[in-house]
């Protein structure tokens, strides 16, 4: 009898393993197939052999296996059969449902199967290690990674991927790596059942059960031996098993890999063959016209397309001397009037990582890479399991490095910010300068994430043009206060309250509550006119402030009180982490059309009118992004 086959690890009293999958979670869903050519593609330039100048090549292939000719997948028939017995005993939908799919497939005698095969790569090395190696990692660990400097991948999650596009939730890794170890063997991540009158694990593997490693070199199995690599021929075969085949597949995978890795096809760093088709530098420019042709712009696949075409005729457009440079980081920028304001940022993979948009009125597309080893580091270190977005607080334990990552995401921001200014901001005319924002807002920082629609503006009675995306990573608690500084819940009839106020129109430099020891009191706001009076507190029907540009310390205020009042005073308060707040120095702010300087913890008197939406911007002397309350006198 083979000892070759499919072992599922004894429970041993441990935990069981239900149907959830968090690393797979991540990967479903309608960008399911995008989400297997990124990992795919990325572990794969990843893994480029350093001493060979040929590009990576990716190819993949759709083959019919039958059924009947490989035991590993008859003997899968098995414990998917095991598994309906334990699913039997449970109330779950989604496996019921998804082992009533997999039954459906085996039945049919012939089973879809991706191959994904990558060649001039390392392979996973280090198979026959007792100790930890990229094989282990990549087959026999979760949440584990072991990649170079530089790679794109640090999660160890993004192995996931092509597990959430089987049906089966089963994978085979076959490899011939450069220490010249030949290896296959077979994953399903399934759920705890019973087999031979043991509780089992719910992850099971296809290989030696005897000595429980993978099938090396020559040894004979059927499936095996339809995927041996020749000599020298170096590389790594992922092989989906009941891939979730759609009658697009091509068309899709192909998207997804022109949108993800343009810049790497354009530098020669990948190719990327699917089916009969083969994207390289010279077929890619022909690949985007073909899909570019009628876009229709309300469908998302479209969207992504026209922006990757954007960015696509910006980076062969721009002549290398016009390419801005800084501490190994490049910025290619052009305008044109059919551009949508969007910024790709990537890393030295040539993989896009996330896009943003600037609210400037001249159109452009700016293509961000950053080539440097050190950057490139640091830069992974902040990226999610997806890959999708650069986030500081995704560095935990290490606050020194999370010190140097937000400085690096600034002055990223900052420099990009900039340099695009200079470039588009030199062609805007006065007449389009609302509200004379221009003194102090130069652009719109806007960080939406990659992959999401721009968020929509505020409309009411505010211009088109002054309208900003309303972005933040937190919650904003914007509340009421009463005079001396203590929080009134909701709305709250008027009321009278002593203020002690200073001379000076509101503009003198004294922090409200400087000196006094009565940290309740440490709210009061500079009033003009000396003396104490009464100051009736506003009720508001309608308040909220959100960043425009929150490095620069630009904030948006929209408020609506009930009814009229001429002697209305603002101030702002940054809630901190530890539920410490301070008030908030404002540098100047524009309101109905007018720039007025404040150097002053608090701004007014202003007329406003009831049951109308008003608008301030606000520029605080404190220039970062912050949960803002609104305090109204």
């Amino acid at each position: 009898m083979s000892n070759i086959g499919w072992r599922f690890p004894k429970l041993d009293d441990g935990q069981e393993q239900g149907f959830n999958d968090g690393g797979i979670g991540i990967f479903k869903g309608s960008d399911l197939h995008d989400h297997l050519a990124r990992e795919i593609c990325q572990n794969s330039l990843d893994a480029k052999q350093q001493d060979n100048n040929n590009p990576v090549v990716v190819e993949f292939q759709l083959r019919t296996l039958d059924k009947t000719k490989f035991s590993a997948i008859k003997q899968l028939e098995d414990i998917i059969a095991k598994c309906q017995v334990e699913a039997n005993q449970e109330d779950d939908d989604k496996l019921t449902s998804f082992l009533k799919e997999a039954k459906k497939k085996l039945d049919t005698g012939t089973i879809d199967t991706l191959v994904v095969r990558d060649f001039n790569t390392t392979g996973l090395l280090g198979a026959k290690k007792e100790n930890q190696s990229v094989w282990k990692a990549l087959v026999k660990s979760s949440g584990v990674t072991r990649k170079s400097k530089g790679s794109a991948g640090s999660h160890g999650i993004g192995k996931s991927a092509p597990f959430a596009c089987s049906a089966f939730r089963t994978v085979f890794y076959n490899t011939l790596a450069k220490d010249e170890v030949r290896a296959f063997q077979g994953v399903a991540r399934l759920i705890t059942h019973s087999a031979d009158g043991e509780r089992t694990q719910g992850t099971g593997y296809f290989y030696n059960k005897q000595d429980k490693q993978p099938l090396f070199d020559d040894e004979q199995e059927a499936l095996y031996d339809i995927f041996k690599r020749q000599d020298n021929e170096y590389g790594t075969d992922v092989i989906v098993l009941g891939y979730k085949k759609t009658d697009d597949w091509e068309e899709v995978i192909e998207r997804a890999i022109i949108n993800n890795f343009f810049m790497a096809l354009h530098e020669g760093m990948l190719v990327v063959k699917i089916g009969d088709l083969e994207l390289n530098k010279n077929t890619l420019k022909d690949r985007i016209a073909h899909y570019a042709k009628n876009l229709d712009l309300k469908i998302d696949k479209d969207i992504k397309m026209r922006q990757t075409q954007e960015f696509y005729t910006t980076i062969i457009e721009i002549s290398q001397e016009n390419i801005k440079s800084l501490n190994g980081m490049q910025l290619y920028i052009k305008k044109d009037n059919s551009f949508s304001k969007k910024i790709i940022e990537m890393r030295a993979t040539g993989m896009r990582v996330r896009i943003r948009g600037l609210n400037l009125l001249t159109p452009f597309a700016a293509v961000f890479i950053a080539r440097d080893e050190k950057t490139n580091d640091l830069l992974k270190k902040m990226e999610p399991p997806c890959h999708d977005n650069w986030d500081p607080d995704e560095i935990e334990g290490d606050e020194k490095t999370r010190k140097s990552a937000k400085e690096l995401k600034s002055t990223i921001i900052n420099w990009v910010n900039a340099i695009i200014k200079e470039e588009c901001r030199g062609e805007q005319t006065q007449e389009l300068d609302p509200y004379g924002m221009s003194e102090f807002l130069p652009f719109d920082d806007d960080e939406t994430g990659m992959n999401e629609p721009t968020p929509s503006k505020e409309k009411d009675n505010l211009s088109e043009q002054s309208c900003v995306s309303q972005v933040t990573r937190r919650s904003l608690r914007i509340t009421s206060e009463s005079v001396d500084g203590k929080k009134t819940e909701g709305k709250k009839d008027t009321n009278e309250a002593e203020v002690s106020n200073t001379a000076g129109g509101g503009q003198g430099n004294s922090k409200p509550g400087e000196g006094d020891e009565d940290e309740e009191s440490k709210g009061d706001i500079v009033i003009p006119d000396a003396g104490t009076k009464k100051l009736n507190v506003p009720d508001l029907r309608f308040n909220r402030v959100f960043p425009m540009v929150a490095h620069m310390g630009i904030y948006k205020t929209l408020l609506e009180i009930k009814d009229d009042d001429k002697q209305v005073y603002l101030a702002f308060k940054a809630r901190h982490d530890d539920g410490n707040s301070e008030f908030l120095k404002i540098v100047k702010y524009v309101y109905c059309g007018a720039t007025k300087n404040a150097n002053s913890y608090s701004i007014g008197p202003l007329d406003l009118k009831g049951r109308v939406r008003h608008e301030i911007i606000v520029h605080m002397e404190l220039n970062e992004k912050m949960t803002i309350e609104l305090v109204v006198r």
